[in-house]
């Protein structure tokens, strides 16, 4: 089995997507550097407790930590410090490089093998289904096992497919 990355950004997501989590633990300014880490080779913001990059701090700090405003100003005032990089100008690791510990444990995904350019990966055979189809017109069936392959995956990301 191989690993590989997929760097994608999420889809538009509304508020209400982003609230179907349950909230997680509150973050504070004083405990931010506990909570977040860095990931300076990447420019990427991980929050330690979802294993994922951070696109919107303020966001993300309402919508999983409920955190309110007044003190969600000063932890994101405090992470720009950080140069946090857009979820497409991630350079990503080599494939079957060391993982990245603080994204956590990798997932089992489908990876496109339609061209040997396509990196399009996700966990859910539909959408897979759905990428073959729509961006290479190609028909699926559910014997044609050639078009994708299972492989291991990290990503910095959530995505609803990935």
């Amino acid at each position: 089995m191989e690993f590989c990355w997929n760097a994608q950004p999420p889809a538009t997501i509304t508020t209400t997507q982003h609230r179907k989590r349950p909230r997680a633990s509150k973050i504070t300014i004083n405990n931010v550097q506990e909570r977040f880490c860095y990931l300076q080779r990447y420019q990427v913001l991980i929050c330690k407790e979802h294993a994922t990059g951070i696109q919107n701090v303020d966001v993300h700090l309402r919508d999983q930590h409920g955190v309110a405003s007044e003190e969600s100003k000063s932890i994101v005032e405090h992470c720009r410090q950080w140069q946090i990089a857009a979820p497409q100008d991630v350079e990503l690791p080599a494939p079957l490089g060391p993982l990245i510990e603080q994204l956590g444990e990798p997932l089992d995904v489908y990876q496109c093998r339609i061209t040997s350019d396509c990196s399009f990966c996700t966990t859910n055979k539909i959408r897979m289904q759905k990428h073959c189809n729509n961006v290479h017109q190609m028909a699926w069936s559910s014997k044609d096992v050639r078009l994708c392959k299972k492989v291991i995956a990290q990503t910095f990301f959530q995505t609803s497919g990935l």
